[in-house]
């Protein structure tokens, strides 16, 4: 071969590199290389502008000398495969592969074309993936060399399962599992047969959606950890199984578990990262998995914190298509602005449809269309709608049919309301009761527009049974129905149209009771169901989050390119949702009675108004504020349960007077700092608060011995104990406390008159010193001390990570918590947090734990906010074993707040009730202090708490 010829062969573009080595090999011996032809190669690629072409001719140096060749760049290979194998030029391993050849070394070949074969993996070319791993495979066996045999395996089993072949990667695992014995000595042994396990997992989830299998997998996976003695290289193995079991917890609904495995794997990433074992790749999928999880909680300042961090690695790296388009579709979901939506969602559908992954860009016009009917955008809608069908008709799947026709009939109010009716029948039948519940409130609302006030009762009544059966089971994936908003609308007009005060009441301890458990139910509704004499629900309610979680896959498997749909799986799919879910409310049923202070809990069934006035204490009045409408033209109704059992149900305050009394306590800025040290200011403030919520029941209040206030979710958290008649302040009259509903008094109740309290009291506090966000709480020491001795507790000084604060609650009867805390201002109230030490104590993770505690005392800024459904670390509390919680609804001036705590424990030692304890604390200083000073902390839960 002459020089020109072999410039002339390295330089075409039309030939890859293993066209040239081949030509190479034919034409060009090792001794027909002279020094002459070696000087005009470097002369003509010196001047290459692409790095390709010195690569194509690093293969004439490997010709001349493949032994040199092949040693130089099989280092230089694993370096880099170990250090981002996603950013190494994989034509390297391509010439240390014929280097190999040449130098007659098949055993050499055969680790650079298995470590090639990784390679393509990572870059999903999956075909030439498989052809590499099978050559290596071949001259593997030959060689006998059982190492280089499972790790070509492994390489196929990998690429069958982003093939969605899993008949043909489980019979390789199962090949691998049965054929090779692990040296639990060797770390590098252990480390192999970790990631078998973490891919073989991997695959049974996603593929087979076997999440009991695949979680069995996990945890055997992880109890290996160990045996690897933690070594800085196999922190990926780590990291990757954290990550994957992060991604199955948070499918199946155990949400509170997801976020801490996704939390260790992000600190798996850091140390990866940098010593450069784990890539951007990898970051990517741990942040949009965190995205993922933010968005299924409704947290959008969380998930735009993760999106921005997409879109900076994107930004910076090179990103894979499906990458990109997956960002797409996330800024779309999280976008206010339909412009922009529409644009977003345009390009996404694009790059889906290039990539053939046609069921993705399937979701995104049904997302798009359902955004375009919210901003009135009807001809969008239409031609999403549109495109959707034509998808649909080369992938038939009733199921995605049925979703584009539910959001025709909930959108479109030319359709007769007999169809809407038949679909949201349908939708049920189907097994997707959030889709009907939804669709259901828009026909109730369409009837009550007729005038057919029965039929919208029924419609409205439907809509809140659908939602009882959605509870726990809202779609796992991202979809633009939330639980919350319709299942208000739909309480609120029930409520609204009862028939009498009775019927009205029933309802408002209906919605009251299911609030507080729609919330927890993916987080601490698992924390209720480990009681052994549970076990039997608790297998029930495994099988529907499996099978739910299944359901959710078949809508959307956003991290395959390929999808193949097949409406005979979706309709054995939706079968075994429906049959589970029969099984586990039948399993419910069963033993409700038996177990009613557990199952209660699970419910959210309200309880009887005899049982609910015989948890309320003597003499008690409950009443249940409730806000009907959007928030500019909201009425304030109310039910009230007197001592009697008499029941009446009234409106406080009409459109006109609640707008008024909004604007002016906005107006008056109580709930800050400097408005709360305003004693005359917050005076005023609280009296127009008595005004409108208690004035109107001043006849009940003066024949009341305490009050005990039912929160309205929908209504701002208002210091209602600390509301001013112009002579005395609420609290001085009678002991006021919180409840979520009358119905969670009577389980408080049952729960707290079975079982045995702990005897331990702890203090704990953490002054913060070091943070940089917030100021030291000093004197936080002798403080612990002066509490401790008060109470005769135990006292202990943080930083706490959370697992040593739920280990210490967990016995404790009482325990107080000094600490920061910060509340987030938007999305989920599970985020509230408690700065107790480098790693925050968030609200999720009390469900993590059994408490026994009679009273949770949490000392600390913001920690009695809440959100939607009682989210925050009251709701969470009480879930999990707490009888009475007092906490803050604002900010806590540290020093201030000293001597209501301390008379607060004085009073509750001598022998008042929890509840009456801190009144009278508070009404030591109500009239000498401003509002700020003594209004922030509240009591939820049992009132009548003894100390001993």
């Amino acid at each position: 071969m002459q020089t020109a010829q072999l410039i002339d062969l390295i330089c075409d573009p039309k030939r890859t590199l293993d066209e040239i080595a081949e030509a190479i090999e034919a034409q060009l011996p090792a001794e027909a290389i002279t020094h002459e032809l070696l000087r005009e190669l470097r002369i003509a690629l010196r001047e290459a502008s692409e790095q390709g072409l010195v690569v194509r001719g690093m293969l004439v140096g490997a010709r001349l000398a493949p032994a040199g060749t092949a040693s130089a760049l099989d280092l230089y290979g694993m370096w880099v495969n170990r250090a981002n194998m996603s950013q190494i030029d994989l034509n390297l391993l391509r010439v240390a592969a014929w280097a190999y050849r040449w130098a007659g070394d098949e055993l050499g070949r055969a680790m650079a074309l298995v470590n090639l074969a990784d390679g393509l993996f990572v870059r999903d070319d999956f075909a030439a993936a498989m052809e590499a791993a099978q050559a290596a495979l071949k001259l593997f066996e030959a060689a006998q060399h059982q190492a280089g045999i499972e790790k070509a395996k492994l390489v196929q089993a990998n690429t069958l399962v982003e093939l969605q072949q899993f008949d043909q990667a489980d019979a390789l695992f199962q090949e691998l599992e049965a054929s090779i014995t692990v040296a639990y000595d060797d770390p590098d042994d252990v480390v192999r047969y970790v990631e078998r396990l973490n891919l073989w997992a991997c695959a049974v989830e996603n593929l087979r959606d076997e999440f009991a299998w695949a979680q069995r997998l996990y945890q055997q996976a992880e109890a290996l950890l160990p045996h690897t003695g933690a070594p800085t290289p196999f922190v990926g193995s780590a990291f990757r199984l954290a990550l994957n079991q992060g991604i199955l917890h948070q499918r199946i609904g155990r949400h509170a578990e997801a976020r801490r495995f996704f939390e260790e794997a992000t600190q798996l990433l850091n140390e990866g990262y940098v010593n450069r074992f784990l890539t951007d790749a990898d970051r990517f999928d741990l942040y949009q998995e965190q995205l993922s999880l933010a968005l299924l909680l409704d947290d959008r300042p969380w998930a735009m914190t993760f999106l921005d961090q997409l879109d900076t690695l994107l930004e910076t790296g090179e990103g894979s298509a499906k990458q990109r388009a997956e960002l797409l579709r996330f800024k779309a979901f999280l976008s206010e602005q339909f412009d922009q939506v529409e644009q977003l969602m345009g390009k996404a559908i694009a790059l889906f449809r290039e990539l053939g992954a046609d069921l993705l860009a399937l979701a995104c016009y049904t997302q798009l269309a359902e955004r375009a009917y919210e901003a009135g955008r009807n001809a969008v809608a239409t031609h999403a709608l549109a495109e959707a069908q034509a998808l649909l008709a080369a992938h038939p799947s009733p199921r995605r049919q049925l979703e584009l026709g539910r959001i025709v009939a909930q959108h479109d109010a030319s359709m007769p309301l007999g169809e809407r009716v038949a679909t949201a029948q349908a939708l049920a039948q189907a097994g997707d009761p959030l889709g009907a519940a939804a669709l259901w409130e828009v026909v109730g609302r369409a009837y009550e527009q007729a005038a057919e006030l029965d039929a919208a009762r029924e419609a409205y009544a439907q809509a809140l049974a659908a939602m009882a059966q959605a509870r726990g089971m809202v779609r796992l994936s991202l979809h633009t129905l939330r639980l919350g908003a319709t299942r208000r609308r739909a309480a609120e007009r029930s409520f609204y149209l009862a028939p009498d005060a009775e019927a009205a009441f029933e309802l408002s301890e209906q919605v009251r009771a299911q609030a507080l458990l729609d919330e927890l139910s993916n987080a601490g509704l698992w924390r209720l169901l480990d009681h052994e004499d549970l076990h039997e629900i608790k297998q029930a309610y495994e099988q529907l989050s499996y099978a739910q979680a299944s359901l959710s896959l078949r809508e959307l498997r956003g991290q395959r390119p390929i999808i193949a749909g097949s409406s005979s799986a979706d309709i054995h799919t939706v079968q075994a949702r429906q049959q589970a879910e029969a099984a586990y409310f039948a399993a419910t049923q069963r033993i409700a009675d038996a177990k009613i202070a557990r199952v209660g809990w699970i419910t959210g069934q309200p309880a009887t108004r005899k049982a609910i006035q015989a948890a309320l204490p003597p003499g008690a009045l409950l009443v249940a504020p409730t806000l009907i409408g959007s928030e500019a033209q909201a009425e304030l109704w109310a039910t009230v349960l007197d001592a009697q059992g008499h029941i009446q149900r009234l409106c406080l305050a009409d459109k006109s007077a609640w707008k008024g009394f909004t604007r002016r306590w906005q107006e008056t800025n109580l709930l800050t700092p400097k408005g709360l040290a305003r004693k005359e200011a917050a005076d005023l403030a609280l009296t127009s608060l008595y005004r409108i919520f208690f004035a109107p029941l001043e006849d009940s209040l003066t024949t009341a011995s305490s009050l005990v206030i039912a929160l309205d979710e929908a209504m701002p958290l208002y210091p209602l104990h600390a509301a001013f008649d112009r002579a005395h302040y609420l609290l001085e009259r009678m002991p006021v406390s919180y409840i979520p509903s009358g119905s969670l008094l009577t389980l408080l109740h049952q729960r707290h008159a079975t079982r045995q309290s702990a005897s331990q009291r702890w203090v704990l506090g953490y002054d913060a010193q070091g943070e940089a966000e917030y100021a030291q709480l000093k004197g936080l020491t002798a403080e612990l001390a002066t509490l401790s001795q008060l109470i005769g507790g135990a006292q202990r000084h943080g930083p706490f990570s959370p697992d040593e604060l739920l280990t210490l609650s967990q016995r404790a009867r009482s325990l107080h918590l000094m600490a920061h805390g910060q509340f987030p201002a938007h999305g989920s109230g599970r985020f509230a947090q408690l700065i107790t030490g480098p790693r925050r104590l968030y609200a999720d993770d009390l469900y993590r734990t059994e408490l026994q505690a009679d009273l949770l005392f949490l000392d600390a800024c913001h920690s009695g906010q809440v959100g939607p459904g009682m989210q925050g670390f009251i709701g969470a509390a009480l879930v999990s074993g707490a009888s009475a919680v007092i906490a803050a609804m604002w900010q806590v001036q540290y020093d201030t707040a000293r001597p209501l705590i301390r008379s607060f424990y004085h009073h509750w030692r001598s022998g008042l009730p929890c509840a009456q304890a801190l009144c009278r604390a508070q009404s030591d200083l109500a009239h000498t202090m401003p509002a700020g000073a003594w209004a922030h902390f509240y009591l939820t839960g049992m009132p009548e708490l003894p100390f001993s």
